[in-house]
């Protein structure tokens, strides 16, 4: 996805699977120093077990010879477990955005769009004012009030809560990867339409194709000569001249 990782602000916004042709596609989506979208790598993947996944990220550190600072990654228990074991030196995240998304099948509909839970749950979720302890103040007090003690999927994400919190994190730079999808969404949306790996070595090999192109060209033809004017205009200002 990139030419190289770069400083402390080399941050990974997630590894996606898609599914085609039988087989996991998980790309590596990132950010250089110039805080721009790259793309480090990608593979097709047979399983999504905790050893394959392993693998793939002992492959990413042969090719790169450096861990990621950051690895932001959706709710998946066998990729937490492989970066545990390879990325040792990496603090691993969960995308916010992806923990919640799943809020209205979750919780309801009917609760998310008739009352004020879903405001008051993301005015203490999408920030990074509040300390650890505000934030755990204000989650129980909506946990509470909306009588939702009972909810298991609450329960397990206010569990995580250090992986995905801002509140937890505050002092990390974290290029605000963790309140955005901008960059893996843009990737898994290319990648996910239709033909997409096909499509990716097509442009692949025209834009080396076109590069190739253009060093030949500059390094191996000559220049083609250009005056102001052609010999006919240059003899009709000359008569013109004389006349």
């Amino acid at each position: 996805m990139a030419d190289t990782i770069v400083d402390d602000r080399a941050v990974f916004t997630g590894i996606a699977a898609f599914y085609s042709y039988s087989m996991v596609f998980v790309p590596f989506t990132g950010i250089d120093n110039h805080n721009n979208n790259v793309s480090f790598g990608a593979a097709l993947l047979a399983s999504e077990t905790a050893e394959t996944y392993k693998w793939f990220l002992r492959c990413f550190l042969k090719a790169f010879g450096k861990q990621p600072d950051v690895v932001v990654t959706e709710q998946d228990p066998a990729m937490k477990k492989a970066i545990e074991e390879v990325f040792t030196g990496s603090r691993h995240r969960l995308c916010m955005w992806h923990v919640m998304h799943k809020l209205l099948t979750k919780v309801g509909v009917t609760l998310c769009n008739t009352t004020d839970f879903k405001q008051r749950i993301c005015d203490i979720v999408w920030t990074d004012s509040l300390s650890p302890a505000e934030f755990e103040v204000g989650w129980h007090s909506v946990i509470q009030d909306f009588d939702l003690s009972d909810n298991n999927w609450l329960a397990d994400i206010y569990d995580m809560r250090e992986l995905w919190i801002p509140a937890y994190y505050r002092d990390e730079l974290m290029s605000g990867l963790m309140r955005t999808t901008s960059r893996s969404e843009s990737e898994n949306h290319f990648f996910g339409q239709e033909e997409a790996i096909v499509k990716a070595g097509k442009k692949s090999r025209q834009c080396q194709n076109c590069k190739e192109y253009g060093h030949y060209a500059s390094t191996c033809s000559k220049p083609s000569k250009k005056t102001g004017v052609n010999t006919k205009e240059k003899t009709f200002y000359t008569m013109s001249a004389d006349s």
